[in-house]
């Protein structure tokens, strides 16, 4: 920023100032996450050899919140069970006791559970 103009360089602390608003959001989980899931699809849309975006969490001090391309997820990730999971217990930290209702009982060869 040190050879910007000036008033570019305050356009550009402003913007990333209200896109870090948006993405701290305590409230976010009572909007379905509309604003972090709209901008990660803007840059998505414009950065298309993007994979994923990382940004800061709010629920829980210091995590990273991540953003993965649905196609890049499948073509990198490579997934090895799946389960459905009934909460008991919350803890903070991120911390939960829970109990396993389903268990998938393998992977097709296109990536699809068998359940």
């Amino acid at each position: 920023m040190k050879n910007m103009p000036h008033d570019f360089g305050k356009s550009f602390v402003f913007t990333d100032a209200f896109l870090s608003s948006l993405l701290k959001d305590e409230n976010a989980k009572h909007t379905n996450y509309i604003h972090s899931r709209i901008l990660a699809n803007l840059i998505f849309s414009r950065n298309p050899k993007l994979d994923a975006i990382a940004y800061s969490g709010v629920a829980l001090e210091s995590s990273r919140n991540y953003a993965i391309k649905p196609s890049s997820a499948e073509r990198s990730l490579q997934m090895e069970a799946s389960f459905v999971l009934k909460i008991t217990k919350k803890y903070k930290y991120g911390m939960y006791d829970f109990q396993i209702i389903k268990n998938a009982e393998g992977i097709e060869f296109d990536g699809k559970f068998i359940w």
